[in-house]
């Protein structure tokens, strides 16, 4: 899983091309999607009306909407959501405990 973020967040030396963007895209959102029920698990135990709840969830449903997205027409685009699906599968590492 860490390869594929450092892939995936342009720390190789090689530059990527679509398909290989479009590779990196499919394994990045599998990850969130192993990931994603833990951390609303976890989101959902916090008070409900506390700032932690809040900021979580909003972080959450932004990750649940960036998957969504799909990479685009161009390479841009691609990199674009590619690197913003690493940030994302990161931070639910960083902040649900999870380690792979």
């Amino acid at each position: 899983m860490r390869y594929t973020i450092r892939r995936a967040r342009g720390q190789s030396s090689v530059p990527l091309h679509y398909d290989e963007l479009t590779e990196l895209e499919a394994e990045l959102c599998s990850f969130i999607d192993r990931l994603l029920p833990t951390a609303k698990e976890t989101t959902d135990k916090l008070w409900h009306g506390g700032t932690a709840w809040h900021q979580q969830i909003s972080r959450l449903d932004g990750i649940e909407r960036q998957v969504g997205q799909g990479l685009g027409t161009g390479a841009l685009s691609a990199h674009v959501q590619v690197q913003q699906l690493a940030k994302d599968c990161q931070w639910l590492i960083d902040h649900q405990g999870q380690q792979q």
